[in-house]
């Protein structure tokens, strides 16, 4: 529909569309630039030695020892789910041999080393190289159904606001959003703990021009 004139447009009686909150940015970081924030939240050296430390099965009652304290520290996940399966043989231990196939146990060991070194890492105020650079996605994408997805995308913004809260306690104070869609942020909150997206770190690892939803 097209309004030719200052005359009677059918347009301007239609109620207006209700407003959603949101601030448009054009990428203003609160550090120096995006260098200066992966310098303060990147270790390589860090992260190497912890992975091995991790995928070490010797080792494990200490990596343990670390990340369950930090499960202590998250009342949202269930005490049955408060385990880490490092190799493919305590996949077997915890789920039941002939549970998974040999590919799949591996997939599912990585998993939770990759847990686990997000955990230790963000104990020393660190982020992975891949969080830090790219940001990662919430879990609820490929649930079996809408309400497990919401769950689960929950937990896990609750398990990246808890890395957050680390990383403020060294000294690293950004906020972090999940992008839902093409430059949609939104502020992590009751409401848009169920949605799907990816987390990145705001403003630093957030593209110019993107838009925040508050």
């Amino acid at each position: 529909m097209v309004c030719s004139g200052a005359g009677n447009c059918p347009a301007k009686n239609l109620p207006l569309k209700k407003q959603t909150k949101t601030t448009s940015i054009e990428w203003i970081p609160t550090f120096s630039s995006k260098n200066n924030f992966e310098r303060k939240v990147l270790d390589r050296e860090l992260e190497d030695d912890l992975e091995d430390l991790i995928y070490d099965t010797s080792n494990y009652d200490k990596v343990w020892a670390e990340v369950s304290k930090a499960f202590d520290e998250m009342p949202w996940k269930p005490e049955d789910e408060k385990f880490i399966c490092v190799c493919p043989e305590a996949v077997d231990a915890v789920f039941g041999k002939g549970a998974y196939t040999k590919k799949q146990k591996e997939q599912i060991a990585a998993n939770y080393r990759k847990e686990a070194l997000r955990i230790m890492m963000a104990n020393r105020g660190k982020l992975i190289h891949s969080d830090a650079c790219i940001g990662f996605y919430s879990i609820g994408q490929g649930a079996p159904t809408v309400r497990m997805g919401e769950k689960w995308n929950a937990e896990s913004a609750n398990f990246v606001l808890w890395i957050n809260s680390k990383l403020k306690e060294h000294g690293v104070d950004e906020n972090v959003y999940i992008c839902t869609s093409h430059n949609e942020y939104w502020a992590i909150n009751e409401r848009t703990k169920t949605y799907s997206g990816k987390y990145v770190w705001f403003p630093e690892i957030l593209p110019s021009g993107a838009t925040i939803h508050s």
